[in-house]
């Protein structure tokens, strides 16, 4: 099972303030993820900033599902952004946990100068599941 996506960020005229202006960070991003298995996703991203370099972002997640609504999920990924910022600068790790309707998500990047990263989200969806939705 394959998942296209397209998208553009900041697409705009840029910020003014008085006779200054700066351009948005505009950028195009294309992506595929493919589900290899019942358990197993792996995804790529190409992603082209207008005011910088292109780059390419490769993941994968394994997800472990222990009943009909609580799963559990590993991730990796690669990304090219910034190949001078450090030998493991692209690399990203995390994990996510589903119960319900409420899910948690962390990821850990190193850093270079500026330190590591943890990215850390919390999503409580409202509304009928996707269970419900098919009958």
């Amino acid at each position: 099972e394959w998942t296209l996506a397209f998208s553009g960020l900041n697409m705009g005229p840029g910020l003014k303030f008085e006779q200054f202006s700066d351009p948005l960070p505009t950028r195009l991003a294309g992506g595929a993820a493919w589900k290899a298995a019942d358990d197993w996703t792996l995804a790529v991203d190409l992603v082209g900033p207008l005011h910088s370099s292109a780059y390419a972002a490769l993941g994968g997640e394994w997800r472990a599902r222990v009943d009909e609504s609580t799963s559990f999920a590993l991730r990796a990924g690669l990304n090219t952004r910034t190949p001078d910022a450090g030998r493991f600068a692209g690399l990203r790790a995390g994990f996510g946990v589903k119960f319900r309707a409420v899910a948690f998500d962390y990821a850990f990047g190193p850093g270079a100068e500026v330190g590591d990263q943890h990215l850390m989200s919390f999503t409580w969806r409202f509304g009928k599941t996707d269970k419900a939705r098919e009958r």
